[in-house]
């Protein structure tokens, strides 16, 4: 009964049921479910900083995340957006649903390929041409792509900041002024942008090129 026996391993699963449910058990794929990174309460937050090394020294660092700035604009004279500041993007853009409060056609025959940080590619559903953006008593004119799916209401790309001539100053709290000049009367505006949403950051999810 001590005697060592020499079997292939076609032999051995065809005749141990146990051997072979446990050789399946390891090297079949399988579909694993993860939590959402936006599913963190704020005690496995505070864990995930708590975790990174403090510094001893007085040097003066940089903050782990800082939120995103953005403005309040209205569209087309009857719907307010918050609109958030990329110098990342090379487009205006505006999601879907905001779009379709708008009411206004879009130029289908417009459409342009988005290539995002993650190099995943999306196509937009058309441009607004010559969208009526008004940011206090001025009025901006601007060509918009809808975007199908998007984490923002609006994007104010380099279109914007371009036509605008836009100078942003940023301050070590978190706090930004952006100048802005009206192309077309020439005046020259100040104003202070605010943190997005209700000001809070996820400190486990970053939004990286829109």
């Amino acid at each position: 009964m001590e005697v060592s026996i020499t079997l292939p391993i076609k032999d051995l699963l065809s005749i141990s049921p146990e051997v072979r449910r446990y050789i399946k058990e390891q090297i079949i794929t399988k579909r694993v479910t993860t939590a959402s990174a936006n599913a963190f309460n704020s005690d496995t937050v505070e864990c995930f900083m708590a975790a990174l090394p403090e510094r001893s020294d007085d040097i003066i660092v940089a903050d782990h995340s800082v939120e995103l700035r953005v403005l309040d604009l209205i569209l087309n004279d009857r719907v307010q957006v918050e609109a958030i500041l990329d110098e990342g993007s090379q487009i205006v853009g505006l999601r879907k649903d905001i779009w379709e409060k708008l009411g206004l056609p879009v130029r289908s025959d417009h459409k342009m390929n988005m290539v995002s940080a993650n190099a995943s590619t999306n196509q937009t559903i058309g441009l607004i041409h010559d969208l009526k953006v008004t940011i206090g008593a001025y009025n901006f004119y601007l060509q918009v792509q809808v975007v199908e799916n998007a984490s923002y209401e609006m994007l104010l790309g380099r279109p914007f900041l371009t036509l605008t001539e836009a100078n942003t100053q940023h301050w070590a709290n978190g706090d930004s002024h952006i100048t802005l000049q009206d192309p077309n009367s020439k005046a020259i505006i100040t104003l202070p942008t605010k943190a997005r949403g209700n000001g809070k950051v996820n400190k486990q999810t970053a939004y990286v090129g829109f």
